[in-house]
Formats: C-alpha cells, structure tokens, sequence
C-alpha cells in the first residue's frame, strides 16, 4: 500500500543513469539493505553501482540512500513502514528504526527498498535466492513516491538456511506481538534434582520425562531427549512462582510466556491436583489424540497472571492452543490480556472456523494463527496444487481478526512450494487482495512463460480440489498427518500420465523461441520438479529396484539429497533406504541413520517401560 504525505510534490517520470549512480548507506541497520539494493540495480541495469560514504560522492552523481529521509519528512511512522521518494537529485529509503525481525535485524528501511523493488521495478522473488527482473538502462521511474506498512503485526513462515533472504524479502515481520514459544524446555536440566513437584506425573506416578526408566533413582543423570517435551505440573503453586521469578529475572516484560513443552496429550500430568482442574473427556475424543485438557492450563495461565500483575499491573501472559490443550476450555475463561496461539491439527475450513469460536467464546480476544502446515502437509517432491485451499483457510481465519500467523515450518518440499507460501507472505502483506490477484503476481516471474506455468500449477490444482480435497478431514484424523496416508495412498490419486499432461504446459513455454534465458531456466527448475515427482511417484506405486535405481540416479545428478526426512519417517515410502543397503550403504545420508537411531532408542525404552509396568500389574 502507498503512504501518502511524502516531502516534495509527486513528479512525472525520474530517468537515472546507472553509471552515475551511487548509494550511501546510513550505517547500522541500513547497511543490509544498502548491499541488497545494489544486488538488484546491478542485475537489472547491467552497471557496477558502488557503495561509498557521503564524504566520497563526486558533484554530479545520482545517490541513492538508504537509511537517510528526505528533508521535511521525518516521521512519525507506523511500526515496521517504510518510504521511499524519488527525484532527479537522488532517491531516499526510510522508515521505521525499530527492528521487526530480529533473526535478519530487518527494519522499516528495509521495508522500502523491497517495496521499491517489487512494486516500482517489478522484481519477484520466486523461490530462494532466486530474482526475476526485466532489464531496463537507464532506469525509469513512473511513481516517484511510494511506501508500505503492515496491517497485520505478525507475519512469518518459519525456515531455515536459504530461506532467510527469501523470508526478509517476502516482508516477514512482527511488532506488538506477545511472547512466546515452548517456555520450559531447561526447566528439567535447571530443577529435575532440586523440584520434581514442577513435573508432569506419569501414570506410573514417577514424575519422570516419558522415556525415562521408573526405576531411574537420581533425575541428573537422565540422558534422554525428552526433557524438553516433558509436561508441566500446572496445579503447581511453587511451578507459578518459578515463572515469575524467571520473567523477573529478565526484566518483567510485557509478555509472561507460558506456552507448554512440545509433550503430547498422554503425557500431562496424571496426579490427583491437575485431574481435579479438568473437564471430563468429551464424546468424541481420541484416544490416540487427546487434546481437552485446556482447562487446567487456562487455570494456570490466570493464577500467573495475578502474581505478575502485583509486580507489573499491566502484565499480559501467553500460551498455546497446542496438543494436550488444542481443544478450548469449557469452564474457564481466559483474563483478560491473556493471548493463545492457536495450532490445529485439522486444516479444514470448517473445523478452523469452529475451532477459533470456540477460543474466542472462553475470552480469548486476542490470538495468533501458528499452524505445523508445513508438517503436516509435507508432500515430498510432488505439486499438490493446495495453494488455494490454504490461501482460503488464511482468508478465513483474517476474517476473525487475529494478531496475525506464524507457520512452521518450511523448507523440505523443493522449489514447487514457494509459490504456496509466496500467496500467502503477499496476503499477510495486503489481505484484501485475492488469490487470483497475487497468482499473477507471482507468474510475472516466468515473463512470457507465465500462461503456461500458470496452467501447470492450475492442473495439479484440479488434481488437488477433485481427488484429494475431498480426504483431507479422513485422512487428517488418522493421525492428523495428512503426508503419510496421502503418499501410502499415491496411487488412488495421481497417475502416470498426470506428470505428462502437467508437463506439456512446461514443455509449451520452452518452445517460444523469445524466451528470456533467465525465464526459460526458472521453467527448466519447474521440469525438472515435474519429473522428479513422475520418478518418485513410480517408486512408490510401482516398487522395483529398477524404479528406485531410476529415481536414485535423477537425485545423484541433480545434488537432491537421496533420502529425505520424511520419506524416512513415512517408512523408506520409495524404497531408497532398502536400496541403498543393498547397493551403496555409503551413500545412506547421516541424517538418516541419526534419526534411525533415535527411533530405535524410543522404541527399546516403550518396550521396556511396557515390560515394567506388565511386572507391576502382575504382583
């Protein structure tokens, strides 16, 4: 959106000269900014564009700063906005100081110059590191000011590695938001020895983390990795008080967090306190999915809340919505200033829909949308063609008003879901516009190629809405997965000549003989995700060693790593763990044989607690 009230009066079209610019960057959080601009004004003019001090610019050159405003605009501005203007003097990008991102330290400033990039220059940012930009010497500046600013305070899509520029470009940020994020993972390293009254009981009645031996006699030399998922005795008067002295420990910001350990729903705390503070099961409850204990986390949130508000009277608190306690509470109700993260594990919109009323009718006014998609729907190299289905589950949940949405977590797909996520980072940043309008926004990255690749997506789309849409409830609720019974199904809904007739449209755009070759090779990354996903899929429905050797071999030659984490998880899907034992046990990734070992050790300590608990029962 533009900011209007910008110094100077608008003027008709600015031209630089390349070879006389220069940028001068304000320090400190400019400086990133600074370098990023020149990356893209040197890709797209074609002109070596240095950075200097102020000091080292000769009489006559074309500066663009960063980091510096304009004479007669020094705000105020909103959280996170940032300007731009620009005059046949030089080019300004300012805004907002405050950092909105604190893993990229990414402010208003930057905000300007992505926003200037975007919506001035045209550039798209696809997937990656990836930039599509028309060339164009000298540059021409139609609108000579500009500027945005977040209407929604939180905005994020959780990554790693490569994703970070990517991430800072597509205007991931928050301001005004609560604290949060699981708030007990040391608790058991700092006080299983001196406070196991802190500690979820197990049903054994040891308040133990769930791996851990009934026999195990001395907490501090427990070994395991699930210290951080063991549950909070939440009854606990002395666990409040740890709390409080912890948030006073760090300064009594605004925000208590109380958002429980990454523990399941069978491993709350079973002792006789924490029973008495829960609603009974409902009718419908899982047994391999227990998540209605909310209530005795609410109650815990506000007695929380009392003492930190003795201390700081307008402490507000935070916690999740989240396995154990992902259904609302049915007697309490929240105080007020008191936040939850709500994370489903059913992606459909009715179930969204009622799942937010039913927080919002315990009081909950304020929350934030903080989903495990990316797990859930992990779908290996294949096109799911979901885009819209979860672009419209955004929508639904922006019509309840919420702080705003952190998805986690992205990044093991392949460069066929950026364009799911890409919708989604352009809603947070004008929800008002539509999914149509931000699908070509997007295609403008494949330049006279954008019908075609537009078509592709829109195949596996339809693929998508008539042959899977329909199972997304079932097969959620046999393990709220939806990858798992989605790939052990592959059959029952892709087939062979769905790759070929997805692939003609890729194959029509590189026959235009006027194809950019920056355009014709972003296609070729697509053909290849398209073929990939044909070897893949004929791995798992056709199991062979000649399948598996094929889709081994494509892998090699393109540097993918030859086992992901899922297709390990969903039990070696295409038969490349049992190949490769077979033929090259070398080439098994570490990864793998880490993750094989955790597994093997988690299974050995059930079999032995089971052992355990049958001699129990037995005397």
């Amino acid at each position: 959106m533009f900011v209007c009230g910008l110094a100077g009066g608008l003027l008709s079209d600015v031209t630089v000269k390349p070879e006389e610019s220069v940028i001068v960057s304000g320090g400190k959080y400019a400086d990133a900014a600074a370098e990023d601009l020149k990356l893209h004004l040197e890709l797209i003019t074609g002109e070596k564009i240095p950075i200097m001090k102020a000091a080292n610019v000769k009489e006559g050159a074309y500066v663009w700063r960063v980091g510096m405003a304009p004479m007669g605009d020094h705000g105020p501005f909103k959280p996170e906005e940032g300007r731009w203007l620009v005059t046949k003097e030089g080019t300004w990008f300012y805004g907002d100081t405050n950092v909105c991102n604190e893993s990229m330290a990414k402010t208003g400033i930057d905000m300007a110059v992505y926003d200037f990039l975007e919506d001035e220059l045209g550039t798209r940012w696809p997937w990656t590191t990836n930039i599509a930009f028309r060339a164009r010497n000298p540059i021409i500046v139609k609108n000579t000011k500009g500027g945005w600013y977040p209407t929604i305070k939180l905005r994020a899509i959780r990554s790693r590695g490569r994703y970070e520029e990517w991430r800072a470009r597509m205007r991931d940020g928050r301001h005004d938001v609560p604290r949060y994020g699981h708030a007990f993972g040391s608790y058991w390293k700092r006080f299983a020895s001196t406070h196991q009254e802190f500690f979820g009981m197990r049903k054994d009645g040891k308040r133990l983390p769930p791996d851990a031996p009934s026999n195990l006699m001395n907490p501090a030399v427990y070994a395991g990795n699930m210290g951080t998922a063991i549950s909070m005795c939440v009854s606990s008067d002395s666990l409040v008080d740890q709390v409080i002295a912890d948030w006073c420990a760090k300064g009594t910001n605004e925000y208590v967090n109380i958002c429980e350990n990454d523990a399941t729903g069978d491993n709350v705390c079973h002792c006789e306190r924490c029973k008495a503070l829960d609603e009974p099961r409902p009718a419908d409850g899982h047994d391999w999915w227990i998540n209605w204990y909310a209530d005795r986390y609410v109650n815990f949130a506000n007695r929380v809340l009392v003492k930190a508000r003795k201390i700081r009277p307008d402490a507000k608190a935070c916690f999740y919505g989240y396995n154990a306690m992902e259904r609302a509470p049915l007697r309490e109700k929240a105080s007020e200033g008191l936040s939850v993260g709500l994370v489903p594990t059913v992606l459909t919109p009715e179930h969204i829909s009622k799942y937010i009323k039913n927080w919002k009718k315990a009081g909950f006014t304020q929350f934030f949308h903080r989903p495990n998609r990316h797990h859930y729907y992990k779908t290996t190299p294949l096109v799911c063609g979901n885009e819209k289905y979860f672009f419209d589950i955004f929508k639904l949940v922006k019509s309840e008003d919420p702080v705003g949405y952190d998805y986690d977590s992205a990044g093991q797909n392949g460069i066929q879901e950026f364009f799911k996520d890409y919708v989604i980072y352009k809603g947070m940043q004008e929800p008002d516009k539509s999914f149509e309008y931000w699908e070509g926004h997007y295609m403008e990255a494949f330049g006279k190629a954008k019908e075609d690749v537009k078509a592709f997506y829109r195949y596996w789309r339809d693929v998508w809405t008539e042959r899977l849409q329909p199972h997304v409830y079932e097969y959620t609720w046999k393990g709220f997965d939806f990858g798992r019974p989605f790939l052990t199904n592959l059959g029952k809904h892709y087939k062979s000549e769905d790759f070929e007739k997805a692939g003609m449209f890729l194959d029509h755009a590189l026959a235009k003989s006027d194809l950019d070759p920056a355009d014709r090779d972003r296609v070729e990354q697509l053909k290849d995700v398209n073929e990939h996903g044909k070897l893949f899929y004929e791995a798992v429905v056709h199991k062979s060693e000649v399948n598996t050797e094929k889709l081994r071999q494509f892998r090699k030659a393109r540097g993918i790593t030859l086992i992901s984490y899922h297709e390990n998880y969903y039990n070696d899907l295409c038969g490349m763990k049992k190949h490769l034992y077979k033929v090259a046990p070398e080439e098994i990734p570490e990864p793998v044989k880490k993750f094989d070992a955790r597994r093997k050790a988690r299974k050995e300590a059930r079999a032995f607690r089971a052992k355990e608990e049958a001699a129990v029962k037995g005397k």
